[in-house]
């Protein structure tokens, strides 16, 4: 059976917003959001192999539960400017990977994957809907799976839930799961329910009574206490009126159809442009955004022959001496260097080359260049060498362009200023 995966995009953006703390790239853009939507979206893409990806979202638009009940929703705060800035980058993200994004004005992001859903399950289509609200578990069925997301800490948790593992988990089926909704309200959602039947009465009674409507046709059964008969009476409209906001619409006016969330090739032009002003140097690397045009590369990579060898060249460098070194063990140093064109490496006795350099890293007319000046200070005073001023370190450097990024080594400095990986 195919597959078509179906990502609840406000709901994943905002959890992974709140999931990983705050980043921006060099021009000051928030991407926490974006950053953590394509990892769980990537992830999920490679687990599944779906052939058709859609992704849904709310519009600001009120919907038909507005107009039946103007308090819903009242009590939310706007969308923090942080996260605002970051859906229409996300959805031009999307745009280039040709993945089909789905809004409906007077709907809601659920109601659309409702809709999807009945349309799969009509067309022979195995569904899977990405999401972070357990309002979508109402959707599950045998062949419509809940991929239920947790992001917290950076870290993302996602459990699949069909119709049999709704029930084993919340001992009611997915459509009784809307009429516990509906006793018990939604604070998120400032839906009612009815004032003073928390979760657990109201699991007790749906799993007893199977319906909101079965259990006010039953209100004399001994399970249902005075206190909490009296309650229901009170509130029967809001627990009927609050049922029906729960319920998702699988009947949205939508234009679409299967073969329009297709997969197609992504536009890596595009996103390549997209994930370097992101500084998205991980997600680069996975569409292949580097090609071999646009990588840049030293000409030429050769070892030099011996620690004599390597003296000869370093008397060609000039005034600049751009290097690494790394202790391999106490006795043995590594070493590459730039001559030229040339990147050249050689292993040596550490005291062999400590003296090698020695007037290089002490001459204030040569520039020591390095990713990581403080450790090569540390190693070489082992050995009596002793750093002039005229130095700089690369990772200092990019610190100062963008002092935000999560991390300064060597190879996402590279991709980010000259597209090397």
């Amino acid at each position: 059976m195919e597959k078509l995966l179906i990502i609840d995009g406000n709901s994943i953006i905002n959890r992974a917003f709140y999931g990983i703390r705050m980043l921006t790239n060099k021009h000051g853009l928030y991407t926490n959001g974006i950053y953590g939507f394509l990892n769980i979206m990537f992830k999920n893409i490679d687990e599944l192999c779906p052939e058709y990806i859609a992704v849904a979202f709310d519009l600001k638009a009120p919907t038909f539960r507005h107009k039946a009940y103007s308090e819903y929703k009242a009590q939310r705060k706007g969308m923090p400017p942080e996260l605002a800035q970051q859906l229409p980058v996300m959805k031009e993200i999307l745009s280039a990977m040709n993945i089909t994004v789905l809004e409906k004005e007077g709907y809601e992001a659920d109601d659309i994957i409702g809709t999807v859903s009945r349309i799969c399950n009509e067309s022979d289509i195995e569904c899977f809907i990405l999401t972070g609200d357990k309002d979508d578990l109402q959707l599950a069925t045998d062949t419509t799976k809940i991929l239920l997301t947790v992001t917290k800490g950076g870290s993302t948790t996602t459990t699949e839930l069909d119709s049999d593992d709704v029930e084993d988990t919340y001992g009611v089926t997915p459509s009784q799961f809307i009429d516990v909704k509906g006793l018990m309200g939604d604070t998120s959602d400032n839906v009612p329910g009815v004032k003073g039947i928390g979760e657990k009465t109201a699991f007790e009674y749906i799993k007893k009574f199977k319906s909101i409507e079965t259990l006010y046709q039953n209100l004399d059964d001994p399970i249902v206490k005075p206190a909490a008969r009296k309650k229901l009476e009170d509130g029967r409209e809001m627990a009927f009126l609050s049922k029906t906001l729960c319920t998702i619409d699988k009947n949205v006016p939508l234009d679409f159809e299967i073969d329009m969330a297709k997969r197609a090739e992504y536009d890596t032009e595009r996103l390549t442009e997209l994930f370097t002003n992101l500084e998205f140097n991980s997600f680069l690397k996975k569409i292949g955004g580097l090609s071999a045009e646009s990588k840049f590369a030293f000409p030429k990579f050769e070892t030099a022959d011996s620690i004599d060898s390597a003296a000869k060249i370093l008397k060609n460098i000039g005034n600049t001496l751009m290097y690494r070194i790394f202790e391999l063990d106490r006795a043995l140093f590594s070493f590459a260097f730039l001559a030229g064109d040339t990147v050249y490496y050689v292993q040596s006795e550490a005291d062999r080359l400590a003296n090698l350099l020695k007037p290089y890293i002490e001459s204030a007319d040569v520039l020591k260049v390095s990713p990581d000046i403080k450790a090569d200070m540390v190693l070489l005073c082992k050995y009596g060498v002793v750093f002039s001023d005229n130095y700089f370190d690369i990772s200092v450097g990019a610190y100062i362009i963008n002092p935000l990024r999560s991390s300064y080594d060597l190879s996402g400095t590279a991709m980010e200023f000259l597209s090397v990986n």
